[in-house]
């Protein structure tokens, strides 16, 4: 028992510090003004529309995309690196423009906040792709410069690609799934009733919050085969 809480000790440890300061540090900047923006533009609508229970439910899950996508970049990018394109700026600029279409639908029909909420989660699609990409291409090579142990590097490359792969996957059944409530929402005139927009909503957030548990880092402290590496010399 004490070989296993001493593994899991050093492997926080070895995650404890981002694998390129350089890149997390741009990308948490870029991403604090980007989502900054969206906060800013949330609450001016919240000021300026009229709330009904179904707005605040809107207005919850506009908060909620805004923090999801934030969490995701911020927690991410210290366990991943790469050589920055102009898509790489692109990308979150898009997320910050979407999230400020997606709350100037927040007093507007359900149809038209779902067909924003989809195409958020089809960019996150987009992202998750770039990441995987560009990961795969030179990911091996950082975390062996990074990581004192080859093993221990290769395991960390492994088991983050891994990740960016059911992050991926994960987005394309989100897309799907909004995609296809915003399409709902479109042929059926019920979607439109307060009661309908509430439950829809409610749904809407429960898989956001769901979402939330997808983080990389715990993911990386939960693999059992880096915990053994660590635990026979490690990092």
């Amino acid at each position: 028992m004490e070989k296993k809480q001493l593994a899991a000790v050093r492997l926080r440890q070895a995650l404890h510090k981002p694998v390129s300061p350089y890149f997390a540090g741009v990308y948490t900047t870029l991403m604090s003004i980007v989502q900054g923006a969206a906060l800013a533009t949330l609450a001016f609508v919240v000021f300026e529309c009229s709330l009904s229970t179904a707005t605040i439910f809107k207005v919850i899950i506009s908060w909620l995309v805004i923090g999801i996508v934030w969490h995701f970049y911020i927690t991410h990018i210290q366990f991943v690196s790469w050589r920055l394109t102009p898509i790489d700026t692109l990308i979150p600029m898009g997320f910050g423009a979407w999230e400020c279409w997606l709350i100037f639908s927040v007093p507007r029909s359900m149809c038209r906040f779902s067909s924003a909420l989809t195409l958020i989660a089809i960019w996150g699609v987009l992202s998750f792709l770039n990441w995987k990409l560009n990961w795969t291409e030179g990911g091996k090579q950082l975390m062996e410069d990074h990581f004192e142990d080859r093993a221990f590097a290769d395991e960390m490359f492994t088991e983050t690609d891994s990740f960016h792969t059911l992050a991926l996957v994960s987005m394309v059944a989100m897309s799907a799934i909004f995609g296809v409530g915003a399409a709902f929402s479109h042929a059926s005139g019920l979607t439109e009733n307060a009661n309908s927009v509430i439950v829809g909503s409610f749904f809407i957030a429960v898989l956001l919050i769901l979402l939330f548990k997808l983080q990389l880092r715990k993911w990386l402290n939960k693999s059992k085969t880096l915990k053994k590496k660590v635990g026979t010399g490690g990092f």
